[in-house]
């Protein structure tokens, strides 16, 4: 995970056109500026209490790529554009119908060929491997904010529970999903990784700056958001007469969780609704009373 953080972000910095607009307005090189804006988030991250790796350095690292690479870019409007329905692509599909639907709840089934076409595809979710995905997201249904749910920000906090995978890194083999686990499976689950690296370095050789930038941008928005929908789908106090708090989004009240200063929280906070809208995600407490549903 660490080289498919650090390796785009390097590359993008050390190829960046000294004329960017960025570059020019404040009068240093790309690469001085990125370490600036990073070194800067990550101050801030840890004004805010910030100190899980993830929320103090790579989600920072994020927001920098943000920032900084579209100006650098021959058409920053359209490629952010293009990155952004990537990510929406890799939400609805990768994450949701390969991840989600078929991998933790079965919703679905299929032959051998195509059980291995969507466990690939969950991979380029950039959110670990399917079998270690499906156990986690099956033992919170089970456990739903109680003391083993993985992700309750409710008992764990917002940071703990947005980051929880630096936590629980492993598969809970009590909740390992019988119809997708074979030792096939089991070795592309623990090298998940690799087909994120795969598809930049393919990125890369095919559209060069601007597709590297597009894939980056698209596997750490789907990442990040989804990781958010832990958060925003299960605000505090929402049933007073259940201990599970999974509630539907509400885009007019929003979810009532304090973000603070924090501006990598801010950003995904504005963007995940949308997404979980599209890729019909949203409806959250229908889907812990029908989770095993395949059109939601």
């Amino acid at each position: 995970m660490g080289i498919n953080i650090t390796v785009p972000i390097v590359y993008l910095a050390m190829t960046a056109e000294s004329q960017s607009y960025l570059a020019q307005l404040t009068q240093m090189p790309i690469p001085q500026l990125v370490a600036y804006v990073l070194i800067a988030q990550i101050i801030l991250a840890a004004i805010e209490g910030k100190r899980t790796l993830y929320c103090l350095v790579v989600i920072p690292a994020y927001m920098t790529s943000l920032v900084i690479f579209p100006s650098t870019l021959s058409s920053s409007v359209s490629t952010l554009a293009l990155a952004f329905f990537v990510g929406l692509w890799k939400i609805g599909i990768c994450m949701s119908v390969c991840l989600h639907r078929y991998a933790a709840h079965a919703a679905f089934k299929c032959g051998p060929l195509m059980q291995y076409f969507f466990n690939i595809c969950g991979c380029l979710a950039n959110q670990g491997g399917p079998i270690w995905w499906a156990s986690q997201h099956r033992l919170h249904h089970k456990h739903c904010d109680m003391p083993r749910d993985p992700h309750s920000a409710i008992l764990d906090g917002v940071e703990k529970a947005f980051a929880f995978f630096t936590f629980h890194d492993t598969v809970v083999e009590e909740f390992a999903p019988k119809h997708n686990d074979t030792k096939g499976l089991r070795l592309l689950d623990t090298w998940s990784f690799v087909f994120v690296s795969m598809e930049l370095y393919l990125s890369y050789l095919l559209f060069g700056r601007e597709g590297v930038f597009v894939t980056y941008t698209a596997l750490w928005i789907c990442q990040a958001g989804t990781l958010w929908f832990n958060i925003g789908n299960h605000p505090p106090n929402t049933h007073e007469d259940k201990v599970c708090q999974a509630s539907n989004y509400n885009f007019v009240t929003g979810h009532g969780i304090p973000l603070g200063l924090y501006p990598g929280f801010w950003v995904i906070n504005a963007y995940y609704p949308l997404l979980a809208s599209i890729a019909a995600e949203s409806n959250h407490d229908d889907h812990h009373n029908h989770s095993m549903l395949a059109k939601r």
